[in-house]
Parts: structure tokens; sequence; C-alpha cells
């Protein structure tokens, strides 16, 4: 039988080593077990959907320079004859500015939000091609955690071209 000791109130309370021993205090741990687990499952899905999010809306906003970058490089003048001829300095300037401008990321590729820092952009190399006008934008994104223990950072490679540019047709 489990031995009962009365409380400052007066209230019936278990020893704890007791509660442990019983049944309903296993069950108690058993439970603590579970919502532990559950948990932790909920903020390592949580946690990857926002790395999963942070890097489609990169990969969107990269895939948006590069085809601008294009756009405004091309030749107008060789445009109306059907050939592409894109001016591959002006074109890089354009993804350099595009980062600043549109993306908002500081000179270090840094993006923050409320003082906090939400990812850093690493560009291995900007490339462009005249003919066919194209524009490579090759690099990776440092996405910190947000729960320590899980990862400190989380580095995403990304490989962007140009799209919609087609003058042959």
């Amino acid at each position: 039988m489990e031995t009962v000791r009365k409380g400052k109130r007066g209230a019936a309370q278990l020893d704890s080593v007791q509660l442990l021993k019983s049944r309903s205090g296993s069950m108690f741990v058993f439970v603590l077990i579970i919502l532990t687990f559950l948990l932790s499952f909920t903020a390592l899905v949580g946690e990857f959907y926002r790395i999963h999010s942070i890097q489609g809306h990169i990969e969107y906003e990269l895939q948006r320079a590069a085809n601008i970058a294009v756009e405004d490089a091309m030749h107008d003048s060789w445009r109306q004859d059907k050939f592409g001829n894109l001016d591959t300095a002006r074109a890089k300037q354009n993804v350099s500015d595009y980062f600043g401008v549109w993306m908002e990321l500081t000179p270090g590729l840094q993006k923050f939000s409320g003082g906090k820092l939400i990812y850093t952009l690493q560009i291995d190399a900007v490339t462009a091609d005249e003919v066919p006008p194209r524009v490579y934008i090759k690099g990776k994104v440092i996405i910190p955690s947000a729960y320590p223990f899980l990862a400190e950072d989380v580095e995403t490679p990304f490989d962007i071209v140009s799209r919609n540019v087609r003058v042959d047709q």
C-alpha cells in the first residue's frame, strides 16, 4: 500500500519515490516523455519549414535578379533583328544593384529583420554570357538556426540561371 503523508495544509500527498513506483506515477512519467517528444518533434518540423521557406524565397529573388539583369542589359538594337546580345558588365552590375536595392541586403550580403540576422548570402560567382544572353549566379545561403541545439548554421547551395529571354522566334 502507498503511504500518505500530510502536507502543510493537511492535503494528502504521495511521496515522490512512491509516486514513480505506483501505476499512476509511471503513467505520469510516460505522459511527460511523450509530451517532451511531441514538443521536440514540433520544434524540429517548424525549424525545417522555416528554413525551407527562407530558401524558397531567396531562390525566387535570385531568379528574379538574374532575369531582370538580362532584360535590362540586352542590346535593343540587336533584339529587333532577333539576335540576343548582352552587355555582360552591365548585367553583373544589375545583379549587384538588385541585392542592395530590392533584396535590402547589407554590403556584406546579410538580411536583417527587426535587428535579427535572417540569412547571409555567399556568392561564389556571377557570370554572364553574351550569346545566348544568360546570367548565372552560384553560391550558398547561410541560415542561422532558431534552435542552437539543432544546428548552428544551415548552409544551402544554389545555382541560378536566367530564363525567358528568347529572341530567336
